[in-house]
C-alpha cells in the first residue's frame, strides 16, 4: 500500500469512528473517554478541508486534487484578483468595526475558512447534515441511498438521456404492486363519477408505469389535482414510498389535502398530509401515504438527499404557471428519475399542466430529450359560455360592479368571482356593490321595462305650442332616443338572458321570475395578504346560501377551485411589480393579463353547472394587446437565492443546468458574482464556466429562508452581539410591506356643481379632484409618519430601526399558552399591521430561532436571544449606529444616494438626491423620519417607489426612496467600492495615519473617488498595506509606543530618534526593522503577539541595536514584550 492509498484509509477509519461515536452521542451513550476521543478526531480532521456539499460523500481523491489545485493557485495568487474582499467583523464590541486584513500569500480556501469561522464560530459544521432538519419536515433516510450511489460515476447532473441507449431497463417491473381500496362515501363516488378525469384512471396508471416521466393536460376542473394522487394510491405505489404533490400557493396545498382527505376517509396528520411555509397538519413518516407541499418545502427537503427517496411518486401541479421552483424541481427531477432507475429504486415524475404551454415540455429537448408520453383530459365537468364587452371602458371598477348588480338582479342563482388588481380596489369595489346591492330591488317583471312609453311622449310633446314648449320637446325626443338605446341593450340582455337561463322555467308574459330577495348576499375579499383563516370562508359558505361575490386578485386565478362559482367577471387586469435590481426600482404597475390567465379565470366557472365569463374589454383587446402567456418567472428576478438553492442539492454547473427557459446569462453571472462576493461561493479559476463551489457559509445561508444578503447580515449582527435585532430587522425584510396604509387614509370629496358644465369645466373639476386626491394621499402618508415616529422613537438613525422598535414591542406582547392568532389579530389593530404580514413576520422569527438552535452549538445564545425579545428593550444609540453600517453594507453601494442642492427659476434651493448609477432625481419617501429634514449627505436605501402615474396628466411620477438609512460614515462607501484603491483614486492626505488600538490597526485620511463620479472627502479608512511606507510608518507608532507600551518606556533610552526610521534611510538600524516587518507581513499588534508566540527572539537584535548597550540586559530579561 503506498502512501496515497495509506492516508484514505487513515481518514476513512477516522470517519467510521466519528460517525460511530455521533450515533453514541445521539444516544447519549458516550464515556468521557470516546468524548475525548472524538473530540481529537475533530481537532484532527477537516478543519482545512474544502467542504462539497453534493449528492453523496465525494472520494477522497477528489479531495487530495483539490488541495493541489489551491496549492497551485497559492502560486500565482498575485496575479490574480481576490475576489473574496469581504469586510468580516471580528471585534466583539458593539461600538467598533473590524476589517479582517488577511495577507497576500494566504489561500482562498484559508481565507473563506477565516471567514466562516468568523461569522459563525459555535456553529457545528461537522455534523451539520444530520442536524439541519427543520422540526416537522420529513427526515429523509439518505445513507441508504447513496451508499448505493457513485457520484463520481454517476452524477444526475452529468447525465445525458440521450445516451440511454436502451431506455426499457430503466423501467422497473413494478406490475407486482398490490392495489389498494378506499372506502368511500355515496355521495363522494356519485360525484367523482361525474369527473371527466375518472374514465382515463386505466389509460393514466399504464402511463405512469410505462413511463419515467409523463405529462397530463387537463382543463381546469377535470378533477387531476384531486384523483390523480387517489389514483395512484389504489394502484399500488404507496408501498415503497409516499405519493408527494406540489403546489405554488399555501392555500391550495391545505384545500386540495383537505379535499382528498374527504373523499379517501384517511386521517389528516396519519395517511394524508400537508406542509407549507409556517404550518404543517402534523406528519407521521411509517403512515404517510400522500403529501401536499409548495414546490419550496420539496426543495428543502432536496438539500437533505437530492434522491428524495422517502417518495415513489412526485406530482408537480400547475406546471404551467412556470414559477422558479417549477422549474427548478423540473430540471432536477428530470435526471433523479434516471439516477434513481439505474439504482433499481423506481421514481416516477407527473408533470401536470392546463391545456396552456404545452410546448414548454413537448419542445424541450434539453430538459426531455426523449418524447414525454403526453396524457390529454379533454373536456370540462361543464361547458362556459364567453362573453366580451363591445367597447373596453377605462374604469374598469365601476363597469365590475354594474355587471355584478346586472348578474344579481336578472340571472339564477350562482356566486359569482370577480377578478380585480389589488387590495385598495377590492376594499373599495367590496364597500360600493354591498351598498348598490343594498339599495336596489329585483325585478319581478322584466317585460314590463319593454313598454314604450312612446305615445305618452307624444301626447306631451303636442301639447308645447310655444318657443319654450318647442326646446322642451327637444329635449324630450333626445331622452326619448336615448330610452330607445336603453330598450335596444335592454332587449339584448334580455336575449342574453333568455339563451343563458336555458330550460330555466318563464312566465306567459316573458319574465323571469326568482323568488328571493335582494338582501339575500354577501362579498368577501380574497387576497394574497389575507390572512388564511379569511381565506378559507370562501369554501365554507354560510347554510343560508346567499349568493357570494368573491372579489379577488389573480390569487383565485389557478389551483383554488370554489364550487360554487358559477359566474365570472374579469377586469383582465393585474399588478405586476417590474424591478431594476441594479439601482433596486420597484414599480408596480397596472396592466393587461396574458391570454393564457383570461382562460384560466374564466376555468374558475362551472364546477357545479353550466358557466359564464364576462370579460370587460373587447375581442380586439383580447387578440392585439393581451400576450400569448406571461413571461416565466426565472426571466424576471434576482437569481441569487436560485442559484445558491441549486448548488445547495449539488449541482456542479449552473450555466449547464436544464432549465426549461434558459435565464440571461449576464444574471447567471452577476448573481455568481453576488454570491462570491458574500463569500457563499468559491471559485478555484477564472473561466467561461460555472466551476464555483458552495463554502461553509453557503450552506448556513441556504436553510436560513432569507436572501442571501440578509443571511449574512443576520450572522453578522450575531458576531456583534445584536441578534435580537438583527432576527427581527431580517424577518420585517422578509414581508412587503407591515404597516396597513388604508387606516391612515384621508378622502375628501370636491362638491360638484349641480348645474349644467361645458368640457372646460368638467375637466377643470376632474383636474381639481385628482390634485385632491394627491394631496388626500400626501396626507395620509403623513398621518402615518406621525405614527411611526411616535411608536417607533428611535435617534433618526434608520427608518427600519422605528419599524423594528414597533413590531418588536408587539411581538414581546405575545404570550405562550393563548391563542397565537387571536393576540396577532389584536395586535395588528393595536398597532396598525397587516395581519398576515405580521403572522409571517412572528413565524419567520420563529423559524430562524429554530435552525439557529440546531446549527448553534451554545444553546445559551439562542436562549439569550428569545429572552432579549420577549423582554424587548429598544437599542441604545451606540448600536443602533452599529445596525446602521450593517444595514448600509447589506444594500450595497448601488443603493446609495446622494444630496444634490440646485437653484430653480425662481432662486429657491431645491433639494434632491441621485444614485451612483445616475438615475433621475430621487426623493425622500413621505413616511420617512427624513422627509422634510433633507439634510444627509448619504443616504442607503432598500428600495426605489414609484407614485403618480394615475395622475400623469396633471403631475410626473416621480421616483420615492423607501426604508431609508443615514450612511453614519462616509468611509464605509470607500470600503464598498469594491474596485482597486487605483481605480478608487484614493489620495492619502500627507502625515494623517495614526494608529486605531481598539480596532488594532493603521488608519488614515484622504479622499477617494469611487463610482467614477462621487468624491469623498475627509475619509478616515485602513491605511493600505500596498501603499509606499506601510511598513516604516507601522515600525514608527511601534517604536513610539503607541502599539505597545513597553516601547514607550524605552524612548528615554534610544540612541536615534524614531522619526529617522523610513526607507530612505539606509542605516541598518533602521533598514534592519523594516525588512523584518515586512518579511514576516506585520500589520497589527495581534500579529506581533502571535510571531512572538512562535518566534520570542523576533525584533529582539533591532531593538538592541536601537537602544542604548547599558540597557541590553535588561530588555532581554523582558523579552518578548507581551503585555
Amino acid at each position: 500500500m503506498n502512501k496515497k492509498d495509506k492516508k484514505i484509509q487513515e481518514k476513512k477509519e477516522k470517519e467510521a469512528k466519528r460517525q460511530q461515536l455521533l450515533a453514541a452521542l445521539a444516544k447519549s451513550q458516550l464515556t468521557q473517554e470516546q468524548m475525548n476521543q472524538l473530540n481529537s478526531i475533530k481537532d484532527a480532521t477537516s478543519s482545512k478541508r474544502d467542504r462539497k456539499h453534493s449528492v453523496g460523500n465525494h472520494m477522497e481523491e477528489e479531495v487530495i486534487n483539490e488541495n493541489k489545485e489551491e496549492a497551485q493557485q497559492d502560486s500565482n495568487s498575485k496575479q490574480q484578483v481576490n475576489i473574496f474582499q469581504t469586510t468580516v467583523y471580528e471585534n466583539e464590541n458593539p461600538i467598533q468595526i473590524q476589517q479582517h486584513e488577511s495577507h497576500q500569500k494566504m489561500s482562498e480556501a484559508e481565507r473563506l475558512e477565516i471567514m466562516a469561522k468568523q461569522l459563525f464560530p459555535d456553529i457545528s459544521l461537522e455534523s451539520f447534515d444530520q442536524k439541519r432538519i427543520p422540526k416537522g419536515q420529513v427526515q429523509a433516510q439518505p445513507r441508504e441511498l447513496i451508499s448505493e450511489y457513485d457520484p463520481e460515476k454517476d452524477d444526475i447532473y452529468d447525465i445525458d438521456p440521450q445516451s440511454i441507449t436502451n431506455y426499457d431497463t430503466l423501467l422497473t417491473d413494478i406490475n407486482s404492486f398490490k392495489n389498494q381500496s378506499i372506502n368511500r362515501d355515496e355521495n363522494i363516488i356519485k360525484q367523482r363519477a361525474q369527473l371527466p378525469i375518472l374514465i382515463q384512471e386505466n389509460d393514466i396508471i399504464d402511463a405512469i408505469k410505462g413511463n419515467l416521466i409523463t405529462l397530463i393536460s387537463g382543463e381546469t376542473g377535470c378533477g387531476k389535482s384531486t384523483q390523480i394522487p387517489q389514483f395512484l394510491y389504489e394502484a399500488g405505489f404507496t408501498e415503497f414510498g409516499a405519493i408527494a404533490i406540489t403546489q405554488p400557493r399555501r392555500l391550495a396545498a391545505i384545500s386540495l389535502a383537505q379535499r382528498v382527505r374527504d373523499e379517501t376517509g384517511f386521517t389528516m396528520g396519519k395517511e394524508i398530509s400537508y406542509q407549507v411555509k409556517h404550518e404543517s397538519s402534523g406528519i407521521d413518516v411509517d403512515r404517510m401515504k400522500m403529501k401536499f407541499m409548495t414546490d419550496g418545502i420539496l426543495i428543502n427537503e432536496m438539500q437533505t438527499s437530492v434522491m428524495v427517496p422517502q417518495y415513489s411518486v412526485i406530482i408537480i401541479d400547475e406546471a404551467h404557471e412556470r414559477k422558479v421552483n417549477i422549474d427548478l424541481l423540473i430540471g432536477v427531477l428530470s435526471r433523479v428519475v434516471i439516477a434513481r432507475a439505474k439504482m433499481n429504486k423506481p421514481l416516477r415524475l407527473v408533470i401536470m399542466s392546463a391545456t396552456l404551454r404545452l410546448d414548454d415540455f413537448l419542445n424541450n429537448k434539453l430538459v426531455f430529450p426523449r418524447a414525454l408520453n403526453l396524457i390529454k383530459i379533454q373536456t370540462r365537468q361543464y361547458p362556459v359560455q364567453i362573453y366580451f364587452n363591445k367597447v373596453t371602458k377605462d374604469d374598469y371598477v365601476s363597469a365590475a360592479i354594474e355587471k355584478c348588480v346586472k348578474i344579481h338582479q336578472t340571472l339564477p342563482p350562482g356566486d359569482v368571482l370577480i377578478f380585480l388588481t389589488g387590495q385598495k380596489e377590492i376594499h373599495q369595489c367590496c364597500s360600493i356593490l354591498n351598498d348598490k346591492l343594498q339599495q336596489g330591488t329585483r325585478k319581478q317583471q322584466i317585460d314590463e321595462e319593454y313598454s314604450n312609453s312612446e305615445e305618452e311622449n307624444q301626447q306631451q310633446l303636442n301639447q308645447q305650442d310655444n318657443e319654450e314648449e318647442v326646446q322642451q320637446q327637444q329635449e324630450v325626443q333626445q331622452q326619448q332616443q336615448e330610452i330607445q338605446q336603453q330598450q335596444i341593450d335592454d332587449k339584448a340582455d334580455y336575449l342574453e338572458l333568455k339563451n343563458l337561463v336555458g330550460t330555466v322555467q318563464m312566465t306567459q308574459n316573458n319574465a323571469f321570475k326568482i323568488d328571493s330577495d335582494l338582501s339575500d348576499f354577501i362579498v368577501v375579499p380574497l387576497y394574497s395578504k389575507l390572512d388564511l383563516k379569511n381565506q378559507q370562508i370562501i369554501f365554507h359558505n354560510n347554510p343560508t346560501k346567499k349568493r357570494m361575490f368573491v372579489i379577488a386578485t389573480n390569487v383565485a386565478e389557478t389551483s383554488i377551485t370554489i364550487p360554487t362559482i358559477r359566474y365570472v367577471v374579469d377586469a383582465g387586469k393585474q399588478k405586476r411589480k417590474i424591478t431594476d435590481s441594479k439601482i433596486g426600482l420597484e414599480k408596480h404597475v397596472i396592466g393587461w393579463i396574458s391570454q393564457a390567465a383570461a382562460d384560466q379565470r374564466s376555468g374558475r366557472a362551472g364546477r357545479t353547472g353550466p358557466g359564464y365569463c364576462y370579460r370587460l374589454y373587447s375581442t380586439a383587446v383580447y387578440s392585439n394587446q393581451f400576450q400569448k402567456f406571461d413571461n416565466p418567472e426565472i426571466t424576471q428576478i434576482s437569481l441569487d437565492h436560485v442559484i445558491l438553492q441549486m448548488k445547495s442539492i449539488g449541482i456542479k454547473d449552473v450555466y449547464k443546468f436544464p432549465y426549461l427557459t434558459n435565464p440571461d446569462i449576464k444574471e447567471i453571472k452577476d448573481s455568481l458574482g453576488n454570491l462570491i462576493k458574500l463569500g457563499a461561493m468559491k471559485v478555484k479559476q477564472e473561466t467561461n464556466s460555472d466551476n464555483s463551489n458552495i463554502t461553509q457559509l453557503g450552506i448556513i445561508l441556504s436553510q436560513i429562508p432569507l436572501s442571501p444578503k440578509y443571511g449574512k447580515f443576520l450572522l453578522q449582527t450575531r458576531i456583534r452581539n445584536l441578534l435580537q435585532y438583527g432576527i427581527l430587522l431580517v424577518c420585517i425584510l422578509s414581508v412587503e410591506e407591515i404597516i396597513n396604509k388604508s387606516v391612515f387614509q384621508v378622502h375628501t370629496q370636491i362638491q360638484a356643481d349641480d348645474n349644467e358644465q361645458d368640457e372646460i369645466k368638467q375637466l377643470e373639476q376632474e383636474q381639481k379632484q385628482q390634485q385632491q386626491q394627491i394631496k388626500d394621499q400626501f396626507q395620509s402618508y403623513k398621518n402615518l409618519k406621525a405614527f411611526i415616529e411616535k411608536h417607533g422613537e428611535g435617534y433618526k438613525i434608520s427608518d427600519l430601526i422605528y419599524l423594528m422598535n414597533i413590531v418588536g414591542t408587539a411581538i414581546s406582547q405575545i404570550k405562550d399558552g393563548q391563542d397565537i392568532q387571536y393576540q396577532i389579530n389584536q395586535l395588528s389593530q393595536q398597532y396598525h399591521f397587516i395581519s398576515k404580514s405580521f403572522k409571517e413576520i412572528y413565524y419567520n422569527l420563529l423559524q430562524i430561532l429554530e435552525i439557529l438552535n440546531v446549527i448553534v452549538e451554545d444553546k445559551t445564545i439562542v436562549t439569550q436571544c428569545v429572552s432579549a425579545i420577549k423582554q424587548y428593550q429598544r437599542p441604545s444609540r451606540e448600536a443602533q449606529l452599529v445596525l446602521a453600517e450593517l444595514i448600509v453594507q447589506t444594500n450595497g453601494l448601488h443603493k446609495v444616494a446622494k444630496l444634490q442642492c440646485k437653484l430653480d427659476p425662481e432662486r429657491n434651493i431645491n433639494r434632491y438626491y441621485y444614485t451612483t448609477r445616475e438615475y433621475e432625481q430621487v426623493h425622500i419617501h413621505p413616511t420617512s423620519i427624513y422627509y422634510g429634514k433633507q439634510n444627509c449627505e448619504y443616504i442607503s436605501y432598500c428600495q426605489l417607489l414609484t407614485f403618480g402615474e394615475q395622475h400623469s396628466q396633471i403631475t410626473t411620477p416621480k421616483v420615492y426612496m423607501v426604508n431609508l438609512t443615514e450612511v453614519p460614515n462616509k468611509s464605509l462607501l470607500y470600503d464598498l467600492d469594491t474596485r482597486s484603491s487605483q481605480l478608487k483614486k484614493l489620495t492619502i492626505y500627507e502625515n494623517s495615519e495614526y494608529y486605531d488600538s481598539k480596532n488594532d490597526r493603521m488608519m488614515c485620511k484622504g479622499s477617494a473617488v469611487i463610482e467614477n463620479s462621487w468624491v469623498l472627502e475627509e475619509i478616515e479608512i485602513p491605511f493600505p498595506k500596498d501603499q509606499l511606507g506601510f511598513y516604516s510608518k507601522f515600525a514608527r507608532f511601534l517604536y513610539s509606543g503607541e502599539i505597545l507600551q513597553f516601547y514607550q518606556i524605552l524612548q528615554k533610552y534610544y540612541k536615534y530618534k524614531v522619526s529617522e526610521i523610513r526607507e530612505s534611510n539606509m542605516q541598518p538600524y533602521s533598514q534592519k526593522i523594516i525588512k523584518a516587518l515586512m518579511f514576516n507581513e506585520i500589520t497589527t499588534k495581534n500579529d506581533l503577539i502571535k510571531k512572538w508566540s512562535k518566534d520570542k527572539q523576533f525584533l529582539l537584535q533591532e531593538c538592541l541595536d536601537f537602544v542604548q548597550e547599558a540597557y541590553h540586559q535588561l530588555i532581554k530579561s523582558k523579552w518578548p514584550p507581551i503585555e
